[in-house]
């Protein structure tokens, strides 16, 4: 039970980091604000780069290549929420004296 709510937490988490992506992209314009929403959303375009080794301009185009950024995304942030939940338990085991 307490391994499914640490994985649904972990989904909450994901899904409020890409909207707040998407909130800081709806800004208005400004070279900082793509620099941090590139930095953000990197993670899947390293993971679309596997499927398409050109980016969006692999061979006939890449219809599909913003979806696979965009899963990438949310399996790298889901992993990374993850594995950060995990080592957030730990403290709570040392036994205190």
């Amino acid at each position: 039970m307490i391994a499914l709510k640490r994985v649904l937490l972990g989904v909450l988490l994901t899904a409020g980091t890409l909207a707040a992506v998407w909130a800081i992209n709806r800004l208005p314009y400004s070279p900082l604000r793509d620099d941090v929403t590139d930095a953000l959303l990197f993670p899947g375009m390293l993971f679309a780069s596997i499927f398409y080794p050109e980016g969006a301009h692999t061979g006939h185009g890449a219809p599909n290549w913003g979806y696979v950024v965009f899963w990438g995304n949310i399996l790298f942030y889901l992993v990374l929420w993850s594995i950060t939940l995990w080592l957030l338990r730990f403290p709570r085991k040392i036994p205190r004296t």
